[in-house]
């Protein structure tokens, strides 16, 4: 070995070897080291060495040693050796014949696949007779291995797996055709086994097998007459190994994770690339399916069943599920060629009618044409062999005849719903078919015809039916390009929209939203029809918002809207503007200003929703476009004279400003003035065009525009609207310089809006205030700022004003904006700075303020209450273990928030209280923070017990979660010390005993555990 090691120190440190000394290494390993006689860090050593001489720039050496004759002489009994000699693979194979260290079956795994390239690739005729003489033994060797039986060593668990080393078998195994008897044989041998692993990875090998070499052998097939017979023979026997495995009855009680369930899947892959590897040139594998007898049996069962008008035979599902199987053989081999797929057409011509199939066994019919039509996807190019042209001039027909069957099997019984996905599937098949095989007029028939269905009141046809159409429509458009066609479609939903009931519109609206994410290209128009269809159903009163625009304002706002934006950031085109942008900008406008009239403004979700497509809108166009919004909308908050807070706010601009922003004789931004909103609503119009910072303020216009959004924010009727207006007041002062900061926001917060807070009478003025200085708060807190900690103080001191007592809880949720989570995509879309670990340091600095409050403040339990407000966001806002520095007064404060907030308001409490009770579960579930709970454990029973029968008869959803997470609570106090927890035992059980009585059911579910749990005391 010690020439080895000198060798391997040569290769590996970048002493390159000269091509004589590299002969004689090679040879002096093949020659004179036994590897298997050796400890394992010696055999790995010598099979590193080989590794390195098959690589460059060894490699020529040692192909041109072995070239030159045998490489190693075999000892005989005698120990001396024959000049007969062995050639370069049978060494590598004696080297691993009876390894079994999964490290050097990497090496050696890799070294073989290497050679064998070698030997094939670069050594002539003469060394790739030398590979084909050796594969018998190379087979027998590489046999021993599989199944693969892998137990990592211990010493190099993560560095060698037992997908990297079935990878390198599979490699070895893949490394010239020659081995395809041999694996055939293999699988012979191993297919009994009932393990299903090991028919799967057994599949997988014969997939890449045929796969690499399909061009090989069938070269070999054409030109060699004594290797056809072979070769057929061998095609012979995988055709019975593999359909020995799709036909074997699968267990319906397997579970996911047993790899049984892929069997039949993995050969029928395999069968595929059979016929791929003969399909081109010859009929032998169409013969092999049509001799099958349970293909036989599967085409005879679509011939032979009653007319329509008749009740079908009753037949085993398992029955039925077989000859499926059997037809997906059929269409398996069809799909191999053009030549196959038209001989497979006539001979089952020649068995069954497939349009008289589809009405007497729509099943079995119907899954043949989709996997037919399927498989015809990837042969469309060439129609010219006879069989393909009758195909092409039945083609309407059939599509008709499944369009005609759909209402028949789209229904929710689970065969029937297959058929009905399979018949969806094989139009869709069709429809996706290019120009010159299947009409425009039917693919327009077609496609209406799947839309009325999924439309259709009362229809057979289910929501994954609807979403399915969609896909149709949005795929038949990426192929044909018809936008009369999807203008066609579009219309017909939004009639559906406009005219159906509840159920019709809500599968409208599905659907447009798929076809819009499915085709961006598409999106802009929809979002168009969609805002237009919400304006019309809105119509021209102040009256509320009906249940399809709020719909379709739900749908904007929250899928077609962000997905068409994220689909603009990816694929921007220079130059250019989306030409619907505009009217879809009017169209929401004239939804913001009805919902204001109509008094949706304290309705959160419908007007959101119009403001943040507002927002998605503006961010569509092109930097230009984007520039000429910010001008309109800086020139709408300026135009406004009424002075809305105390404290003096600048809004003077020159009144050029705003004509010049709009030059055009139709403003972008046209608002109604004589509107009794119009005040509010060109606030908030400014304010989503301005939220998005990639809309660029005007040169030096940024003092004016934030004192205009604060006095928009101050003087907004809701408390929504106020919210909506800081968020964008919020996002210019994030993205300010430090310099901007002192100069213009302090001064605004300290001469203005605090100047407002502290001499404002009315309630709704103190709480706007309060929005606009916890967003403020928010993003300085996000880039660092210094001044962050004084608006903080200010903060608290409105909340805990003993003047705002009354609305201390409305308060401070409303103070929760500043820390929490629910607004941390503003980053991402909208372009907000945020810092690394900002949060943890705002959460530093809150939580020792927060906690001083809290003492300050136990006489005041109204104060109270919206200091526990703030500390619900507080500790929801990091990490689980950012609390236990301050687990003792975490604690105490999560206990003795539960019974403050169930005496207040459930609506506006439950949320913090659900959250704190979420908290407390986790620190009973953590074994240092439950040490904290021991010491409050009067408390804390006393709390869980009250919150666990809160609501119990209002029939609340809240209330139910509430109680349910109390009980989770309760569950995890048995894990306290028994002497601790056992003075409480009987007041728990009797709480337990009422809740087992719930109203609902998840609630007496846990509390049926948590009795169990506590019977362990």
């Amino acid at each position: 070995m010690a020439a080895g090691s000198a060798g391997t120190l040569s290769v590996s440190e970048g002493t390159r070897l000269t091509r004589e000394n590299a002969k004689l290494l090679a040879r002096s390993l093949f020659e004179h080291v036994d590897v298997q006689s050796h400890s394992q860090p010696n055999r790995q050593l010598c099979f590193e060495i080989v590794d390195a001489l098959l690589r460059e720039p060894y490699d020529e050496a040692v192909l041109e040693l072995a070239a030159a004759g045998p490489v190693a002489s075999p000892p005989d009994s005698s120990g001396s050796r024959d000049v007969a000699g062995e050639d370069l693979l049978e060494v590598l194979v004696r080297f691993l014949d009876g390894e079994k260290d999964p490290r050097c079956l990497l090496l050696a795994f890799g070294s073989i696949e290497r050679a064998v390239g070698l030997l094939r690739g670069k050594g002539g005729r003469e060394l790739d007779l030398a590979v084909v003489r050796n594969a018998a033994a190379l087979a027998d060797v590489l046999s021993c291995y599989f199944p693969l039986s892998f137990s990592p060593p211990k010493d190099a668990a993560k560095t060698v797996t037992r997908e990297d080393l079935l990878e390198a078998l599979f490699s070895c195994y893949c490394s010239t055709p020659s081995l395809f008897p041999h694996l055939i044989q293999l699988l012979e041998d191993r297919f009994p086994s009932p393990k299903s692993e090991t028919k799967v990875e057994g599949l997988r090998l014969l997939g890449y097998f045929l796969e690499k070499f399909a061009g090989d052998l069938r070269a070999d097939y054409e030109e060699h007459d004594e290797k056809k017979q072979e070769l057929e023979a061998l095609v012979d026997q995988a055709w019975d190994l593999l359909r020995a495995q799709i036909s074997q009855r699968q267990d319906t009680a397997s579970t996911v994770a047993d790899a049984s369930c892929d069997v039949a899947s993995r050969a029928l892959e395999a069968l595929g690339k059979l016929a791929d590897l003969l399909g081109p040139c010859s009929l032998k594998v169409v013969d092999l399916a049509f001799e099958d007898a349970e293909v036989v049996a599967a085409l005879a069962a679509c011939a032979s069943g009653p007319s329509g008008s008749e009740d079908p035979p009753h037949r085993p599902k398992s029955k039925t599920m077989a000859h499926c199987r059997a037809l997906e053989v059929l269409s398996t081999v069809a799909g191999s060629s053009v030549l196959a797929f038209a001989e497979v057409l006539r001979r089952t011509r020649e068995a069954v009618d497939v349009l008289q199939g589809l009405d007497r066994e729509p099943i079995l019919a119907v899954h043949f044409v989709f996997k037919m039509t399927l498989a015809l996807g990837g042969l469309e190019r060439d129609a010219s062999t006879e069989g393909m042209e009758e195909f092409r001039v039945e083609l309407p027909d059939l599509c008709r005849a499944l369009l005609r069957l759909l209402p028949r099997v789209g229904m929710d019984a689970e065969d029937d719903f297959r058929t009905a996905s399979e018949c969806l599937g094989a139009l869709e098949n069709c429809c996706a078919l290019r120009g010159d095989w299947i009409g425009k007029e039917v693919v327009e028939e077609v496609v209406m015809g799947l839309v009325e269905f999924s439309l259709s009141p009362g229809g057979a046809a289910t929501e994954d039916h609807g979403v399915r159409v969609a896909l149709v429509v949005s795929r038949v458009h990426r192929v044909h390009r018809d936008a009369d066609l999807v203008d066609r479609v579009i219309r017909r939903t939004l009639e559906a929209l406009a005219a159906g009931g509840e159920w019709e519109g809500d599968r409208a609206l599905l659907m447009l939203a798929v076809i819009a994410e499915e085709r961006c290209e598409l999106s802009t128009d929809i979002a168009f029809k969609l805002t237009h269809r919400a304006v019309l159903d809105w119509g021209h009163g102040s009256g509320p918002c009906s249940r399809v625009t709020s719909s379709i304002l739900t749908k904007i706002g929250t899928n077609i809207m962000p997905h068409l934006y994220k689909c603009t950031c990816d694929h921007r085109e220079s130059g250019g503007t989306l030409k619907p942008v505009s009217k879809i900008v009017q169209n929401l406008i004239r939804l913001l200003e009805r919902a204001l009239a109509a008094g949706h403004g304290e309705e959160e979700g419908v007007l959101r929703n119009i403001l943040c497509s507002l927002s998605y809108t503006t961010m569509l166009c092109t930097e230009e476009m984007r520039a000429e919004y910010a001008a309109e909308a800086v020139g709408l908050l300026a135009s406004g004279e009424e002075a809305l807070v105390v404290g003096e706010i600048s809004t003077s601009r020159p009144a050029a400003a705003a004509a010049a922003a709009a030059e055009e004789d139709a403003p972008l931004l046209s608002l109604n003035p004589a509107s009794e909103v119009a005040g509010e609503a060109r606030h908030l119009v400014a304010a989503a065009v301005l939220t998005p910072l990639g809309v660029p303020l005007p040169q030096g216009e940024a003092e004016d525009v934030l004192h205009a959004l604060l006095g928009g924010a101050l003087g907004a009727g809701t408390d929504v609207a106020a919210g909506e207006i800081s968020v964008a007041l919020a996002g210019r002062v994030n993205g300010l310089g430090s310099s901007q900061v002192e100069e213009i926001v302090v001064p605004l917060v300290t001469e203005v809006l605090l100047s407002h807070v502290r001499s404002c009478e009315s309630g709704e003025g103190v709480s706007s205030g309060l929005t606009a200085l916890a967003w403020i708060a928010r993003a300085l807190a996000m880039r660092k700022h210094k001044a962050t900690d004084a608006v903080l103080d200010e903060m608290f001191s409105v909340l805990c004003d003993p003047e705002n007592n009354g609305q201390a809880l409305s308060l401070g949720r409303t103070f929760s904006a500043v820390i929490s989570t629910e607004h941390d995509a503003l980053v991402d879309t909208w372009g907000w700075t945020a810092k690394l670990l900002w949060r943890q340091k705002l959460f530093v600095s809150l939580s020792s303020r927060l906690f001083a409050r809290l003492e300050q403040n136990k006489g005041e339990p109204d104060t109270l209450a919206g200091l526990h407000q703030v500390f619900s966001h507080l500790v929801k806002s990091v990490h689980f273990s950012v609390l236990k520095p301050s687990a003792k007064e975490v604690v105490r404060h999560l206990v003795a928030s539960v019974p403050l907030l169930l005496s207040r308001d459930q609506a506006q409490a439950a949320g913090a209280l659900a959250a704190n009770l979420e908290t407390l579960k986790t620190a009973l579930a953590d074994d240092a923070m439950r040490g904290v709970v021991e010491d409050e454990v009067g408390e804390a029973v006393a709390a869980l017990v009250a919150a666990s029968g809160a609501g119990r008869h209002n029939g609340g959803r809240s209330s139910a979660l509430l109680r349910r997470r109390a009980l989770e609570c309760i569950a995890l106090l048995v894990r306290l010390p028994h002497h601790v927890l056992y003075p409480f035992f009987h007041e728990v059980r009797k709480q337990l005993d009422r809740c087992l009585d719930d109203d609902k059911r998840e609630v007496r579910s846990v509390a049926g555990s948590t009795m169990r749990a506590w019977r362990t005391l």
